[in-house]
């Protein structure tokens, strides 16, 4: 990607009684609108960083609304209601812009969309179909469905570039044999974890997209198998990952009148509904910038989930491009969540994923020598820099990590 990332590791109570907080900050690239657009402003304004949020757009066709949102409660947190059109689809965030970049019914129209909800049309491309599925590849390259057809076409979104705003190229799909694949999809998404391009199908089926073009001028892909485990219409209009690899679809009708989000196994192709919500929508599409991170699962007074009085800590696990990072880390194993799960006896992150938690064997006493506590951690700082390890524990039982129960020592 474009842009400086750098991982500033501190330290804050959580969820679990010792965590690493590391933060990232992206270096936003002003832009250059090409045409007018609905939008007031002059210029889009850019998120200062990767919010770590998923976005959806979502409604009817005579009014959209641009959202975060929660992927664990399938709540919304609307940004901005579109009405009158156009009305935008085939939203991804592009990490060199700072920008949600999106397609409209209207062929060879690329728009982005600020942290305002405003709408700019940055261009027509000639040679640009329509589309409603879309993702950003890496950063810099717009990728989406051409038109109705299984093809991908990609369009240059970097600023920066000689050929911005130009069309890359329009791709058949075809497997290694040379085959066509089907690509009946409603939303696709780029997985910085591997590199490729995934997308569940209108049929529930997964498809993996190799997004290098090849010689011939294809995409190598692969249909990978029906995916299980997901009930309702097979309409998946948003889709997205985490910087980990982890998949989530959003399904426009679940049933009963309600949208349901599903997180996928891309090996088992395993669906595991994380929630749903009313109401079911017409449009429905989903984008992301979600770090990788790990939570904490203790009860929720202690400030474990989004949504309190303060954030919840979280240890970064992975960079935002999908490699591993050098971070300071408790024990060997390691699973992400996207937010905390509180739990009366403290193990939900247990239940979700893989149990994590083998730095401090359960039931390890803590040792009271003359008022003073003593315990062995073990640490990994794979850092460039010292770190501070804290931890925490709620001596008198008020449901609180209070000031002087905390315990800090350099690494």
């Amino acid at each position: 990607m474009r842009g400086d990332t750098s991982a500033t590791t501190s330290t804050r109570r959580s969820g679990r009684a010792i965590r690493v907080l590391a933060a990232i900050a992206m270096l936003s690239t002003s832009l250059v609108v090409a045409s007018a657009s609905p939008s007031s402003a002059a210029q889009p304004v850019p998120w200062d960083e990767c919010p770590n949020t998923a976005f959806q757009t979502f409604g009817e066709f005579s009014e959209l609304n641009f959202s975060y949102f929660d992927i664990e409660s399938a709540e919304v947190d609307v940004i901005s209601a579109w009405n009158p059109p156009p009305q935008l689809n085939a939203i991804d965030y592009d990490l060199g812009t700072n920008l949600v970049w999106a397609m409209s019914n209207q062929n060879g129209e690329v728009w982005t969309i600020d942290r305002n909800g405003d709408r700019f049309l940055m261009g027509t491309v000639p040679g640009v179909l329509s589309s409603i599925a879309g993702t950003v590849v890496g950063s810099g390259r717009y990728a989406s469905r051409a038109g109705s057809s299984s093809d991908v076409q990609i369009v240059d979104i970097d600023p920066d570039s000689s050929g911005y705003l130009t069309l890359e190229g329009r791709y058949p799909l075809r497997t290694a044999a040379g085959n066509p694949v089907t690509f009946d999809v409603a939303d696709m998404a780029y997985n910085p974890a591997d590199g490729m391009i995934y997308a569940a199908t209108q049929t529930t089926r997964l498809v993996r997209i190799d997004p290098t073009p090849r010689p011939n001028g294809t995409l190598l892909a692969a249909d990978l198998g029906a995916i299980t485990g997901v009930t309702g219409a097979s309409s998946f209009g948003g889709q997205f990952f985490s910087a980990d690899g982890s998949f989530y679809v959003l399904q426009n009708n679940a049933g009963g009148g309600e949208r349901a989000t599903y997180q996928i196994d891309l090996v088992s192709r395993q669906a595991a509904l994380l929630a749903t919500a009313a109401p079911n929508v017409s449009i429905n599409d989903g984008g992301a910038c979600l770090f990788a991170g790990d939570y904490g699962d203790a009860p929720d007074s202690y400030g474990t989930a989004k949504g309190g009085t303060v954030e919840p800590a979280f240890h970064l696990t992975r960079s935002n491009e999908g490699d591993f990072a050098g971070l300071a880390r408790l024990g060997a194993l390691i699973d992400t969540e996207t937010n905390g799960v509180p739990t009366p006896g403290a193990d939900g992150d247990d239940a979700r994923g893989q149990d994590d938690e083998d730095a401090i064997a359960p039931g390890t006493t803590i040792t009271v020598v003359d008022g003073a506590t003593a315990i062995d951690v073990p640490v990994d700082n794979a850092t460039a820099s010292p770190v501070t390890l804290s931890a925490w524990a709620d001596f008198d039982g008020n449901g609180t990590f209070d000031p002087d129960e905390r315990s800090m020592v350099p690494v």
